[in-house]
Protein backbone atom coordinates (compact mmCIF):
# COMPACT_ATOMS: atom_id res chain seq x y z
CA UNK A 1 0.00 0.00 0.00
CA UNK A 2 1.34 3.27 -1.10
CA UNK A 3 1.14 6.20 2.00
CA UNK A 4 0.20 10.27 1.40
CA UNK A 5 -0.13 12.52 4.00
CA UNK A 6 -2.79 15.10 3.30
CA UNK A 7 -3.97 17.68 5.39
CA UNK A 8 -6.77 17.53 7.90
CA UNK A 9 -10.31 17.91 5.98
CA UNK A 10 -13.02 18.31 8.33
CA UNK A 11 -15.51 16.75 6.16
CA UNK A 12 -13.56 13.71 5.88
CA UNK A 13 -11.85 13.32 8.82
CA UNK A 14 -13.04 14.59 12.25
CA UNK A 15 -15.55 11.95 12.63
CA UNK A 16 -12.41 9.55 12.90
CA UNK A 17 -10.54 11.97 15.40
CA UNK A 18 -12.74 13.08 17.60
CA UNK A 19 -13.96 9.12 17.74
CA UNK A 20 -10.46 7.57 18.43
CA UNK A 21 -8.66 10.46 20.28
CA UNK A 22 -10.33 9.88 22.93
CA UNK A 23 -10.82 6.03 23.58
CA UNK A 24 -7.01 5.47 22.75
CA UNK A 25 -6.42 7.88 25.82
CA UNK A 26 -8.53 5.91 27.83
CA UNK A 27 -7.90 2.91 26.98
CA UNK A 28 -4.06 2.94 26.24
CA UNK A 29 -3.97 3.55 29.91
CA UNK A 30 -3.08 1.01 32.64
CA UNK A 31 -5.54 -1.75 33.48
CA UNK A 32 -5.94 -0.36 36.85
CA UNK A 33 -6.52 3.13 35.74
CA UNK A 34 -9.06 2.39 33.77
CA UNK A 35 -11.16 -0.30 36.26
CA UNK A 36 -10.73 2.90 38.71
CA UNK A 37 -13.63 4.73 36.88
CA UNK A 38 -16.81 4.08 37.47
CA UNK A 39 -19.64 4.54 34.85
CA UNK A 40 -20.77 7.91 35.81
CA UNK A 41 -16.98 8.88 35.56
CA UNK A 42 -16.18 7.21 32.42
CA UNK A 43 -18.89 9.31 31.13
CA UNK A 44 -17.55 12.61 32.37
CA UNK A 45 -14.03 12.41 31.75
CA UNK A 46 -15.22 11.34 28.09
CA UNK A 47 -17.23 14.54 27.75
CA UNK A 48 -14.35 16.80 29.02
CA UNK A 49 -12.08 15.14 26.37
CA UNK A 50 -14.45 15.21 23.60
CA UNK A 51 -14.66 19.34 24.62
CA UNK A 52 -11.28 20.04 25.05
CA UNK A 53 -10.18 17.99 21.67
CA UNK A 54 -13.38 19.64 20.05
CA UNK A 55 -12.25 23.20 21.19
CA UNK A 56 -9.15 23.60 19.26
CA UNK A 57 -9.17 21.12 16.82
CA UNK A 58 -9.70 23.60 13.61
CA UNK A 59 -6.48 25.65 14.63
CA UNK A 60 -3.57 22.90 15.34
CA UNK A 61 -2.28 21.25 12.86
CA UNK A 62 -3.25 17.80 11.72
CA UNK A 63 -1.87 15.55 9.24
CA UNK A 64 -3.31 12.30 8.39
CA UNK A 65 -1.86 9.38 6.68
CA UNK A 66 -3.89 7.95 4.13
CA UNK A 67 -3.98 5.28 1.32
CA UNK A 68 -2.88 6.61 -2.16
CA UNK A 69 -5.49 5.16 -4.21
CA UNK A 70 -8.39 6.00 -1.59
CA UNK A 71 -7.35 9.10 0.35
CA UNK A 72 -10.93 9.02 2.64
CA UNK A 73 -9.42 6.30 4.29
CA UNK A 74 -7.20 6.80 7.51
CA UNK A 75 -4.19 4.82 7.98
CA UNK A 76 -3.82 7.33 11.15
CA UNK A 77 -3.26 11.07 12.08
CA UNK A 78 -0.99 14.04 14.13
CA UNK A 79 -2.32 16.62 15.90
CA UNK A 80 0.59 19.20 16.52
CA UNK A 81 1.08 23.04 16.99
CA UNK A 82 3.79 25.91 16.36
CA UNK A 83 5.04 26.31 19.82
CA UNK A 84 5.49 30.35 21.29
CA UNK A 85 9.03 30.07 20.24
CA UNK A 86 8.15 29.68 16.42
CA UNK A 87 10.96 27.38 16.33
CA UNK A 88 9.64 24.22 17.90
CA UNK A 89 6.76 21.68 16.74
CA UNK A 90 4.89 20.43 19.70
CA UNK A 91 3.27 17.02 19.40
CA UNK A 92 0.05 16.39 20.83
CA UNK A 93 -1.05 12.95 19.93
CA UNK A 94 -0.16 10.32 17.09
CA UNK A 95 -2.58 7.70 16.24
CA UNK A 96 -1.79 4.66 13.83
CA UNK A 97 -4.40 2.10 12.73
CA UNK A 98 -3.24 -1.17 14.79
CA UNK A 99 -2.94 -3.19 11.10
CA UNK A 100 -0.33 -0.36 10.17
CA UNK A 101 2.32 0.17 13.56
CA UNK A 102 5.76 -0.66 13.07
CA UNK A 103 5.82 0.45 9.48
CA UNK A 104 7.15 4.05 10.40
CA UNK A 105 3.87 5.89 9.85
CA UNK A 106 3.92 7.53 13.13
CA UNK A 107 7.34 9.33 12.53
CA UNK A 108 6.38 10.01 8.75
CA UNK A 109 3.00 11.83 11.18
CA UNK A 110 5.08 13.61 13.45
CA UNK A 111 6.71 15.77 10.56
CA UNK A 112 10.35 16.50 9.14
CA UNK A 113 10.86 18.94 12.07
CA UNK A 114 14.01 18.13 13.94
CA UNK A 115 13.01 19.92 16.43
CA UNK A 116 9.97 18.44 18.23
CA UNK A 117 8.70 18.37 21.81
CA UNK A 118 6.12 15.89 22.74
CA UNK A 119 3.38 16.84 24.90
CA UNK A 120 2.54 14.29 28.09
CA UNK A 121 -0.67 15.30 28.58
CA UNK A 122 -2.26 12.05 26.11
CA UNK A 123 0.24 9.61 26.40
CA UNK A 124 -0.40 6.00 26.41
CA UNK A 125 1.17 3.17 27.91
CA UNK A 126 2.33 2.03 24.35
CA UNK A 127 3.35 5.62 23.69
CA UNK A 128 5.80 5.34 26.90
CA UNK A 129 7.02 2.01 25.77
CA UNK A 130 8.20 3.52 22.42
CA UNK A 131 9.74 6.84 23.68
CA UNK A 132 12.00 4.52 26.28
CA UNK A 133 12.74 2.05 23.30
CA UNK A 134 13.49 5.19 21.42
CA UNK A 135 15.72 6.62 24.40
CA UNK A 136 17.58 3.16 25.15
CA UNK A 137 18.80 3.38 21.13
CA UNK A 138 20.02 6.50 21.76
CA UNK A 139 17.50 9.34 20.87
CA UNK A 140 17.26 12.34 22.71
CA UNK A 141 13.28 13.27 23.69
CA UNK A 142 11.95 16.46 24.92
CA UNK A 143 8.63 16.50 26.89
CA UNK A 144 6.62 18.50 28.47
CA UNK A 145 3.65 18.82 30.91
CA UNK A 146 1.49 20.48 28.75
CA UNK A 147 2.34 24.69 27.20
CA UNK A 148 -1.16 24.34 25.39
CA UNK A 149 -3.80 27.22 25.97
CA UNK A 150 -7.23 27.00 25.03
CA UNK A 151 -7.15 30.59 24.16
CA UNK A 152 -5.88 30.61 20.58
CA UNK A 153 -1.48 31.66 21.72
CA UNK A 154 -0.54 28.33 20.18
CA UNK A 155 -1.32 28.13 15.96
Amino acid sequence: MNVILRPYDKALDYGFIISTWPKAVFYGQDEQTIRSFDEDQRKRWFELKFNDINVDLDRWECRVAVDAEDPTFILGYSVTYLRSDKKTRGILFTYVKAAYRQQGLGKLLCGPETERVYNLTDWTVLGKEIIEKRKENGHEFKGIESDVSHSGEDS
